[in-house]
């Protein structure tokens, strides 16, 4: 017991020693910023090897080799570094960076590479710390040794290099003294340190400036024309100073003068009017200033012969005229640039017109339809003067409407209801314009609605029997919509009031020969129209047909063709017909109340065209509908033979006798019981009981009709009680009668026996007779059968069944010959005789019998 307490004391230890331990493990696929080793492997027997500097130029880069001496055997391992300071980057194969931190990105691999490139100067030692850890490749964290070093790296100092200045000049090469004077020059330090503290001098005719230390520009106010400037620099990198530079001199130029202003006087000139030149210079050398030419032009055009004058003589200038003048200030050493003056209009002094009394009138009645005329009075101060012309500008409320300019009167295809019209309005003596005046305001007001194309029930005069529909078409100039208007209808002279706003009068208000009229004024919604009117006169109608069909509804080729009309005529008119005219696809067949089926054919269409009167000059021409004539369906008939179809017997059916009255039959088709048959005559084996015998017969247009018989109701006679006998070549045969009238017997034999499934077509017939017995020599000798079969008022039973048939045995007699009166010889020749008559009738009833039995 003591000894498992020691046990789990033990394990306890270990996993607290496990859980202090720093969590730092290994991955084959690399750990970054893991160079101080982990605790997942063995340390010892492997040493890191790397060639990092032991000290660096700032911001140079380096490239170094990682790897590993000893450890366990194998090419498999892993590394993790990590930098203080500077970058890695370019990692080589088996090799990742993240950040300051470089590690492995598989485990194939015991030396890498990576560059490092050092920080920037004044950054002080870099300190590097790398692990590395070989494997041997199981997967397990077993038989692995790792191993951790450091390393720092020193910052390598350098003498400094003093900068210098080159390349000095001042802009621009020629100044003026309106010019800055800008300073330039090339820093150059081959540290590669930036430029601080450089300084730089001016000097003025010598004389230092100490106002612009430092100033590589001089304003143009701090120059004067005939000065020499210079500029010195000294350049500095902020730790030593370099050799002053001195840049040649350049000395300010005259300044050439300019044109503060230039005009002509005076601005309103006239007709009348010289005109002066007016302008100021300014040197910025404050230099005597002068004209150094003037040139005049007129509408755009130099006039020569006024070249560097001052004034231009009223003379030379006209009204209208456009006059502008370039001068060129000199100050005797420069030019300065040509100015151009402003440009007058030469006016004139005439006194200007005015335009008084301003009138807009509305023509008509001042809506839409109504022209706007302008007007006003022409007053001129000026004796004698007379409109020469005028000017007209349209406004339609706040709004000018140039499109209508001069436009007097302004048509009313411009204007709309409601708009508000004004005009301005200015007028001209031939040389001046008057100021623009405004007119009073004209407010365009509703047009009146009005009616056209009035009709009633299309314009044309209605009958008793149509309704009286009015209609008609409403015209707004200002496009308003119709509104409800006022309808008044009148009967005969009489107003109807009951009939007030109908836009329809039923045909039953109204009767042959009454004379109505409607009242229609227009609204819309703001005013009414005039009353427009329309007088109709109601006219006889017309009979009618309500109802018409054909008789019968349809018509076979068999059939005549009639018809069942109904009449009517609204003012009770007493209607007759006057044609009929029946027609087919050929046109007219026939002109009879009644279309005769002679003329009709199966498929055809037919129509009556029928025209009725009514006595007052109403007619009625009626086409009917179309009715196609079908087919006459065809009869069918069946035959039985024998009939009665007795049961037991063979039966022969026939449909030769059915008919067809308009074509032919073209197929018989039979069912009987469950079989089927094909063909106008069939035969049928014998039926056991009774059946249904169904014939369908179709005609040659198609036309089907089928009718039925019964078979086998009742069974066919047969004999009863026949018994033979023979005496020699002599048989005879005896049976009961067989009850009925007419009745018959046929006698047959055979050399074959006789069963119930015997062709009697087979067996030798050999006498019909009416007696129950029947007696005949026999020519045959040996066995033969015979069979009776009863005939029924000439209808044969051919039933063969037990009783109706029997056999027997035909032998000749026989002869002493030796007792015959004659002597032996005599009877051996007539037994020879015997022999030959019985083998001759032997072949006589063979040849017979192949032959067919016919005798």
């Amino acid at each position: 017991m003591a000894s498992n307490r020691a046990k789990v004391i033990v394990v306890v230890c270990i996993m607290m020693l496990m859980y202090s331990l720093p969590m730092m493990q290994g991955s084959s696929t690399g750990k970054f910023n893991n160079s101080s080793g982990c605790s997942c492997h063995s340390s010892g027997s492997v040493t890191p090897t790397h060639d990092f500097p032991s000290s660096y130029n700032p911001s140079q880069t380096y490239s170094v080799n990682i790897g590993m001496t000893g450890g366990v055997s194998g090419t498999k391992g892993g590394f993790s570094l990590a930098v203080d300071k500077g970058s890695l980057s370019n990692a080589g194969t088996n090799a990742k960076i993240s950040g300051l931190s470089a590690t492995h990105s598989n485990s194939n691999s015991r030396s890498w590479t990576v560059d490092w490139t050092a920080p920037s100067a004044s950054s002080g030692s870099v300190s590097v710390g790398l692990a590395v850890n070989a494997v041997n490749g199981d997967g397990d964290k077993t038989g692995d040794s790792y191993s951790a070093t450091t390393h720092s790296i020193t910052e390598t100092t350098q003498a400094n290099n003093a900068p210098s200045a080159s390349s000095l000049s001042l802009t621009p090469q020629t100044p003026g003294t309106l010019d800055d004077l800008v300073a330039s020059y090339a820093y150059f330090d081959s540290d590669g340190d930036p430029e601080s503290g450089s300084t730089v001098s001016w000097s003025k005719d010598g004389t230092p400036q100490p106002s612009l230390l430092n100033l590589l520009t001089v304003p143009a106010s701090a120059t004067s024309k005939g000065q020499e400037w210079t500029f010195s620099i000294t350049p500095s990198d902020g730790e030593d100073s370099g050799t002053t530079q001195i840049s040649s001199a350049t000395t300010i130029a005259n300044t050439a003068p300019s044109v503060l202003d230039a005009s002509i006087t005076p601005s309103d000139a006239n007709e009348n009017t010289d005109l002066t030149a007016a302008f100021n210079f300014t040197d910025a050398d404050e230099d005597s200033t002068s004209v150094d030419s003037i040139r005049w032009y007129l509408e755009g055009v130099l006039q020569t012969s006024l070249n560097d004058a001052t004034t231009v003589s009223s003379m030379a200038t006209r009204i209208g005229d456009e006059w502008y003048y370039d001068i060129t200030p000199t100050d005797l050493v420069d030019t300065g640039q040509t100015f151009s003056s402003t440009t007058i209009i030469i006016g004139s002094s005439n006194i200007a017109p005015t335009a008084e009394s301003l009138s807009l009138v509305a023509n008509g009645d001042g809506d839409t339809n109504s022209d706007l005329t302008a007007s006003w009075t022409f007053t001129d101060a000026d004796v004698g003067q007379v409109e020469d012309d005028n000017e007209v500008q349209w406004f339609k409320g706040a709004s000018y409407m140039p499109i209508h300019n001069d436009l007097n009167p302004l048509p009313n295809s411009a204007t709309s209801k409601g708009d508000e019209w004004s005009f301005k309005v200015r007028v001209n003596d031939g040389i001046s314009w008057s100021e623009w005046t405004s007119s009073n305001a004209v407010i365009i007001v509703n047009s009146i609605p009005r009616l056209s194309n009035i009709q009633i029930s299309g314009n044309e005069d209605p009958n008793s029997s149509q309704d009286l529909v009015v209609t008609w078409d409403f015209i707004d100039d200002d496009d308003d919509s119709e509104d409800i208007p006022t309808i008044q209808w009148g009967i005969n002279g009489q107003n109807d009031n009951t009939l007030i706003g109908k836009t329809t009068i039923l045909s039953h208000l109204t009767t042959r020969g009454e004379a109505w009229h409607v009242g229609i004024t227009p609204f819309d919604g703001t005013d009414y129209g005039q009353e427009f009117g329309k007088d109709v006169e109601i006219k006889n109608s017309n009979p009618t047909i309500p109802s018409f069909e054909y008789s019968p509804n349809t018509p076979t080729t068999m059939d005549n063709i009639s018809f069942n009309i109904l009449t009517a005529d609204v003012d009770e008119d007493e209607v007759s017909i006057n044609s009929v005219n029946w027609q087919d696809s050929s046109g007219s067949i026939s002109s009879e109340n009644t279309l005769d089926s002679s003329l009709t054919t199966t498929g055809g269409t037919y129509y009556a065209i029928i025209t009725l009167d009514d006595g007052n000059g109403g007619t009625l021409t009626y086409t009917s509908a179309s009715v196609e004539v079908v087919n006459s369906p065809p009869t069918a008939i069946i035959e039985v033979v024998p009939s009665p179809a007795w049961a037991g017997v063979n039966l022969s059916l026939s449909g030769a006798s059915s008919f067809d009255l308009d074509g032919n039959i073209v197929a018989w088709y039979w069912t009987i019981g469950s079989s089927s048959y094909e063909g106008a005559e069939i035969t049928i084996s014998a039926l056991s009981s009774e059946t249904t015998a169904t014939l369908v017969v179709i005609d040659n247009e198609g036309g089907q009709a089928n009718t039925s018989a019964q078979l086998a109701t009742i069974e066919a006679p047969s004999v009863t009680g026949l018994k033979a006998s023979s005496s020699g070549i002599i048989v005879s045969l005896t049976w009961d009668a067989v009850e009925g009238t007419n009745v018959t017997y046929k006698v047959f034999r055979s050399f074959e026996p006789i069963t119930d499934n015997t062709d009697l077509s087979s067996l030798e017939l050999m006498e019909e007779t009416s007696n129950t017995s029947w007696t005949a020599s026999s020519m045959l000798l040996g066995e033969t059968h015979h069979a009776v079969v009863v005939v029924v008022d000439g209808e044969e039973s051919l039933v063969l069944s037990d009783g109706m048939s029997t056999s027997i045995e035909v032998t000749l007699p026989i002869l002493d010959t030796w007792s015959h009166p004659s002597k032996i010889e005599g009877g051996l020749i007539l037994t020879l005789l015997m022999l030959i008559a019985a083998g001759t009738i032997i072949l006589l009833a063979f040849v017979e019998k192949m032959s067919g039995g016919e005798s």
